[in-house]
Protein backbone atom coordinates (compact mmCIF):
# COMPACT_ATOMS: atom_id res chain seq x y z
CA UNK A 1 0.00 0.00 0.00
CA UNK A 2 2.88 2.28 0.60
CA UNK A 3 4.43 1.79 -2.46
CA UNK A 4 1.22 2.08 -4.20
CA UNK A 5 0.82 5.70 -2.69
CA UNK A 6 4.63 6.55 -3.23
CA UNK A 7 4.01 5.94 -6.73
CA UNK A 8 0.88 7.63 -7.60
CA UNK A 9 2.47 10.84 -5.19
CA UNK A 10 5.33 10.67 -7.97
CA UNK A 11 3.24 10.18 -10.70
CA UNK A 12 0.77 13.38 -9.12
CA UNK A 13 4.20 16.05 -8.96
CA UNK A 14 5.55 15.01 -12.13
CA UNK A 15 1.95 16.04 -13.65
CA UNK A 16 1.60 18.95 -12.10
CA UNK A 17 5.40 20.17 -12.59
CA UNK A 18 5.20 19.71 -16.42
CA UNK A 19 1.70 21.31 -16.87
CA UNK A 20 3.63 24.73 -15.12
CA UNK A 21 6.83 24.04 -17.42
CA UNK A 22 8.32 26.80 -19.48
CA UNK A 23 7.75 25.97 -22.82
CA UNK A 24 9.77 28.60 -24.75
CA UNK A 25 10.04 28.25 -28.55
CA UNK A 26 13.37 27.73 -30.47
CA UNK A 27 15.59 30.64 -29.21
CA UNK A 28 15.03 33.65 -31.56
CA UNK A 29 18.37 34.99 -33.28
CA UNK A 30 20.09 37.71 -33.05
CA UNK A 31 18.62 40.05 -35.50
CA UNK A 32 15.26 38.75 -34.91
CA UNK A 33 15.58 39.50 -30.95
CA UNK A 34 17.20 42.88 -31.44
CA UNK A 35 14.24 43.69 -33.82
CA UNK A 36 11.35 43.04 -31.21
CA UNK A 37 13.09 44.38 -28.22
CA UNK A 38 12.45 48.25 -26.87
CA UNK A 39 16.44 47.89 -24.87
CA UNK A 40 19.25 46.03 -26.16
CA UNK A 41 21.86 46.73 -23.54
CA UNK A 42 25.09 45.58 -21.44
CA UNK A 43 24.84 46.34 -17.80
CA UNK A 44 26.06 44.48 -14.25
CA UNK A 45 22.87 43.04 -11.89
CA UNK A 46 23.41 45.18 -8.60
CA UNK A 47 20.59 43.93 -6.59
CA UNK A 48 17.74 41.81 -6.55
CA UNK A 49 14.26 41.99 -5.03
CA UNK A 50 11.02 39.73 -4.46
CA UNK A 51 7.74 41.97 -5.08
CA UNK A 52 4.31 40.50 -4.75
CA UNK A 53 0.94 41.99 -6.93
CA UNK A 54 -2.43 40.94 -5.96
CA UNK A 55 -4.73 40.44 -8.37
CA UNK A 56 -8.09 38.56 -8.25
CA UNK A 57 -7.17 37.86 -4.79
CA UNK A 58 -4.20 35.97 -5.28
CA UNK A 59 -0.44 37.14 -5.07
CA UNK A 60 2.07 36.86 -7.66
CA UNK A 61 5.86 37.31 -7.38
CA UNK A 62 8.26 38.45 -9.56
CA UNK A 63 12.02 39.57 -9.77
CA UNK A 64 13.03 42.76 -9.76
CA UNK A 65 16.66 43.14 -11.41
CA UNK A 66 18.56 46.34 -11.05
CA UNK A 67 21.15 46.28 -13.91
CA UNK A 68 23.77 49.39 -13.62
CA UNK A 69 23.83 49.95 -17.61
CA UNK A 70 27.20 50.73 -19.32
CA UNK A 71 25.76 50.34 -23.08
CA UNK A 72 22.79 50.49 -24.95
CA UNK A 73 22.52 49.36 -28.36
CA UNK A 74 19.06 49.90 -28.97
CA UNK A 75 16.86 52.25 -27.14
CA UNK A 76 18.06 54.83 -23.90
CA UNK A 77 17.92 55.45 -20.66
CA UNK A 78 18.51 58.66 -18.85
CA UNK A 79 19.57 57.22 -15.50
CA UNK A 80 22.66 54.54 -15.65
CA UNK A 81 20.14 51.99 -13.33
CA UNK A 82 17.77 49.99 -15.29
CA UNK A 83 15.01 47.64 -13.87
CA UNK A 84 14.37 44.09 -15.86
CA UNK A 85 11.23 42.57 -13.88
CA UNK A 86 10.31 38.74 -14.73
CA UNK A 87 8.42 36.17 -13.05
CA UNK A 88 9.72 34.28 -9.80
CA UNK A 89 8.06 31.43 -11.09
CA UNK A 90 10.73 29.03 -12.48
CA UNK A 91 8.34 26.96 -14.56
CA UNK A 92 6.66 30.35 -16.14
CA UNK A 93 10.33 30.95 -17.90
CA UNK A 94 11.70 33.27 -15.15
CA UNK A 95 14.35 34.80 -16.05
CA UNK A 96 17.91 34.43 -13.44
CA UNK A 97 20.29 36.62 -12.83
CA UNK A 98 23.35 36.71 -10.50
CA UNK A 99 24.78 39.64 -8.66
CA UNK A 100 27.58 41.25 -9.65
CA UNK A 101 27.95 39.16 -13.21
CA UNK A 102 27.59 41.47 -16.64
CA UNK A 103 25.01 40.14 -19.03
CA UNK A 104 23.76 41.17 -22.45
CA UNK A 105 20.11 41.96 -22.12
CA UNK A 106 17.05 42.47 -24.41
CA UNK A 107 14.29 44.00 -22.75
CA UNK A 108 10.46 44.41 -23.72
CA UNK A 109 8.04 47.97 -22.42
CA UNK A 110 4.41 47.05 -21.22
CA UNK A 111 2.56 43.82 -22.03
CA UNK A 112 4.68 41.12 -20.68
CA UNK A 113 2.42 39.32 -18.15
CA UNK A 114 0.24 42.56 -17.46
CA UNK A 115 -2.54 40.00 -16.94
CA UNK A 116 -1.22 39.56 -13.35
CA UNK A 117 -2.97 42.79 -12.30
CA UNK A 118 -2.83 46.20 -11.56
CA UNK A 119 1.30 47.55 -11.57
CA UNK A 120 2.88 50.34 -13.05
CA UNK A 121 4.00 49.17 -16.37
CA UNK A 122 5.26 52.51 -17.58
CA UNK A 123 8.01 53.40 -14.86
CA UNK A 124 10.46 54.82 -16.54
CA UNK A 125 13.58 52.42 -17.40
CA UNK A 126 11.47 49.91 -16.51
CA UNK A 127 11.24 46.74 -18.48
CA UNK A 128 10.38 42.93 -18.78
CA UNK A 129 12.18 39.83 -20.06
CA UNK A 130 12.40 36.48 -19.45
CA UNK A 131 14.33 33.17 -20.01
CA UNK A 132 12.53 32.84 -23.56
CA UNK A 133 14.48 36.06 -24.44
CA UNK A 134 18.65 35.81 -25.77
CA UNK A 135 19.64 37.23 -22.35
CA UNK A 136 23.16 36.23 -21.37
CA UNK A 137 25.97 36.96 -19.60
CA UNK A 138 28.62 38.87 -21.58
CA UNK A 139 29.44 37.10 -24.43
CA UNK A 140 32.38 39.18 -27.16
CA UNK A 141 30.26 37.08 -30.06
CA UNK A 142 27.16 38.06 -28.72
CA UNK A 143 28.03 41.83 -28.75
CA UNK A 144 29.70 41.59 -32.02
CA UNK A 145 26.52 40.24 -33.70
CA UNK A 146 24.14 42.65 -32.17
CA UNK A 147 26.79 45.78 -33.31
CA UNK A 148 26.17 44.47 -37.00
CA UNK A 149 22.37 44.91 -36.59
CA UNK A 150 22.63 48.32 -34.81
CA UNK A 151 24.75 50.23 -37.39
Amino acid sequence: MKLVSRILLVLFLFQTSSSFACSCKKMKDVKTEFERSDIVFVGKVVSKEIIEIEHDNKMYSFHKYEIKAYKAYKGTFDDRIITILTIAHVGACRANFEIDSNYILYGFKNNLWSHYGEYDYSEPQTYWTSRCHRNRKYSKEEIEAIEKIAN
